[in-house]
């Protein structure tokens, strides 16, 4: 029974730490990619226009466009042009309100996204995954 036991232990042990890495990997270490949005910078708060529907937008959805163009230019040249897949007026929990634009380009064998947040400034962050 002991040599049984000691066999359980030994075995048990280092199948118990693979676990709880596999979890840490999983949960706060190197586990899957988030996404965030890089702004080239720190982003002034205090300087993004607040708007809360009662007054007119700060930034129109036509120029949230073309600032999202002429970023994706400048950034992310293409032969074939990025072409706008969706957009949408969104506003987060603590964020204020903000454009979410979604461009893409190629074929469907080879076709590439861009993920944008145009803030009511006009500041443009890309997402990325880390």
């Amino acid at each position: 029974m002991n040599r049984l036991l000691r066999v359980w232990l030994i075995a048990s042990v280092p199948l118990a730490l693979f676990g709880l890495w596999t979890l840490w990997a999983g949960f706060g270490g190197e586990g899957h990619p988030h996404p965030r949005y890089d702004f080239g910078g720190t982003v002034e708060w205090a300087n993004v226009p607040v708007w809360d529907g009662s007054n007119s937008i700060p930034l129109s959805v036509d120029s949230a466009i073309r600032i999202g163009h002429d970023y994706l230019a400048s950034n992310l040249p293409s032969s074939t042009g990025w072409n706008l897949q969706n957009i949408v007026l969104a506003k987060g929990r603590t964020e204020p309100w903000e454009y979410e634009l979604i461009f893409g380009h190629g074929s469907n064998r080879e076709f590439k996204v861009e993920l944008l947040r145009v803030l009511m400034n006009g500041q443009v962050g890309r997402m990325i995954m880390k």
